[in-house]
């Protein structure tokens, strides 16, 4: 796999990417666990306070109403949306993530791509992607239905792994935030602001 950089605006991305038809394959079999692996029971605590902040920042501007969390993977920030009080929604292209979601939410994850999905226009106050955007193949489609399915006056949240980061700097190619090929892209605020 080779990670390349344009030499007019800086945009790192993996040139080529793998076929949309082996993503499938790029993601062993419960990949989007969530209570087992040892690392992750250390650090959950942090992402569970970063998803209260967020809420918490997402509050400030629409206290209530209709989000889609795009590439919601097991469907935990959707159910915290939903326990405060927002009309929460979530998008998962991975059907293997459904084994591990929490079945309370469910009826709430659609498991397709956003390009598969017959959305009424401007249904959404607000639409979150936590490290997501990195893995999304067609980036302009993507941006399109996010356009004509978001409101006006909503808020689009994205979080992504900074390849600009001293972390990424210091180990280079050992940098965890690559995971190659899963990840197509590798931004900066510079180039996530231009996108």
């Amino acid at each position: 796999f080779n990670v390349v950089k344009c030499a007019s605006c800086g945009f790192i991305f993996l040139n080529p990417h793998p076929k949309e038809s082996d993503f499938s394959k790029l993601y062993p079999s419960g990949f989007y666990k969530k209570e087992k692996a040892s690392l992750f029971k250390l650090i959950e605590p942090i992402f569970r306070i970063a998803q209260l902040l967020t809420i918490k920042l997402l509050k400030k501007y629409k206290k209530s109403g209709r989000s889609l969390d795009i590439g919601c993977g097991n469907g935990n920030f959707v159910s915290l949306m939903q326990r405060n009080g927002y009309d929460a929604w979530g998008l998962e292209s991975n059907p293997d993530a459904k084994n591990f979601s929490d079945r309370r939410i469910e009826d709430r994850i659609l498991y397709k791509d956003i390009k598969e999905c017959s959305f009424p226009a401007k249904n959404f106050d607000i639409i979150t992607m936590f490290q997501s955007l990195e893995h999304i193949c067609d980036l302009e489609e993507l941006f399109m239905q996010i356009r004509r399915i978001l409101k006006d006056d909503g808020f689009l949240y994205i979080c992504v792994p900074n390849s600009a980061f001293f972390e990424a700097r210091l180990f280079g190619s050992y940098y965890y935030n690559l995971e190659v090929p899963r990840h197509l892209y590798f931004f900066t605020k510079k180039s996530l602001e231009a996108l």
